[in-house]
């Protein structure tokens, strides 16, 4: 134990590393749909609202697998779970390489976000137990930076590679699956908490946050803050793109860039914002 105790102290670890890479791995898929929304429109004769349900669906399958996933992460551990999710990420995305109606593609970009579904419990509980306290709120942020770089990916590479090298949206779900197998190959060599380990971590007195409940009311209030800012990120992102195209008269290259850079920003505040809690504490 007095080893793996000296390597949690050093931040840029392996572990963290790959939780990082893998976490821009999970989250390519997600702005892709929402930045071809005129072309689907085309393609399939949809109307807004219709568009709007292909947005809606895959999130509300997220919700509703959220509490399942987390306790199965719990169960199996964490290696385990993040080897399941990017099967799943694979599976939606060959299966929207190959989608011929919108009820096929509903289903293939539903698989996608039930991968960051199973994804998040397990890499955010990976990472946690990976560092110590003072430690973890810095390593959070880099993990995080990870998949705001995910989100931003997507967005790009609709604006390249259908934008400006002329693809098939198709395609860009197939060629976007290679990662999710290097994601596997990663993972594949992180080390997994043995029974002894985890029975120590569950006793270790210095860990912070042992709430014998689970619902207590921070997590209830904190709950409801992520649902608000969620709404409220979904709202603009889903049809960004398309109001950009339709309203303002861009190309689909120029205004999946737009949505793309917009996300980016977040590349830099994420690690900043967890230097700044590791500083000043999570609260402020």
């Amino acid at each position: 134990m007095g080893d793996k105790q000296e390597k949690t102290v050093k931040l840029l670890s392996y572990g963290l590393i790959v939780m990082a890479a893998t976490h821009t791995f999970t989250h390519v898929f997600e702005g892709i749909h929402t930045a071809i929304f005129s072309l689907l429109r085309d393609e399939f004769s949809l109307t807004l609202q219709q568009l709007g349900l292909i947005a809606a669906i895959p999130p509300l399958c997220q919700a509703l697998l959220a509490i399942p996933t987390g306790l199965l992460s719990d169960r199996i551990g964490s290696k385990k779970m993040l080897l399941l999710s990017f099967a799943f990420a694979a599976a939606g995305a060959a299966l929207a390489g190959v989608a011929r109606n919108p009820v096929m593609l509903v289903a293939a970009i539903s698989l996608v976000y039930i991968n960051t579904t199973i994804y998040h419990p397990a890499s955010y509980s990976y990472t946690t137990k990976l560092f110590k306290s003072q430690e973890r709120s810095k390593a959070l942020g880099l993990h995080g930076a990870g998949g705001t770089l995910g989100h931003a990916m997507g967005p790009l590479a609709v604006s390249l590679l259908v934008g400006v090298l002329a693809w098939q949206w198709r395609q860009v779900y197939l060629v976007l699956a290679v990662p999710m197998i290097i994601g596997i190959v990663m993972v594949l060599f992180i080390e997994e908490e043995t029974p002894e380990e985890k029975k120590l971590n569950d006793v270790r007195p210095e860990e912070e946050g042992d709430s014998e409940k689970f619902l207590t009311a921070s997590l209830v209030m904190f709950l409801v803050y992520s649902a608000l800012r969620s709404i409220g990120g979904s709202m603009i992102s889903s049809f960004l793109v398309l109001y950009l195209q339709d309203i303002r008269g861009m190309g689909i290259a120029l205004a999946s860039f737009i949505s793309s850079a917009t996300t980016l920003t977040g590349l830099m505040a994420a690690p900043i914002g967890g230097y700044m809690a590791a500083r000043h504490g999570d609260k402020r």
